[in-house]
């Protein structure tokens, strides 16, 4: 039977690999939600998406402009604004 003082080192290796291990695994967790966080498309895209739905006495049409971050500030600096509707009747 081995005996083993209360002082003893011999948990430090775990303990060590604990303690290395867990900066690791945060530091991976932020940079995965740092890549997770841009632009599907990247930072320079603009996607545009149009329907016209015909019904009745009326026609509608949907105009959906979608800019990332860099088009984006480009417009705000320029004085554009967010959403805008136009209703023609």
């Amino acid at each position: 039977m081995t005996l083993i003082s209360p002082t003893s080192n011999a948990a430090a290796p775990s303990q060590w690999r604990v303690a290395a291990t867990l900066p690791v695994a945060f530091c991976l967790v932020i940079l995965a939600g740092e890549v997770a966080a841009a632009h599907p498309l990247g930072n320079f895209s603009i996607n545009y998406y149009a329907r016209i739905e015909v019904g009745g006495d009326r026609a509608r049409v949907r105009y959906i402009v979608d800019m990332a971050e860099i088009p984006t500030l480009q417009v705000v600096g320029e004085g554009g604004r967010g959403r805008r509707r136009l209703n023609i009747k």
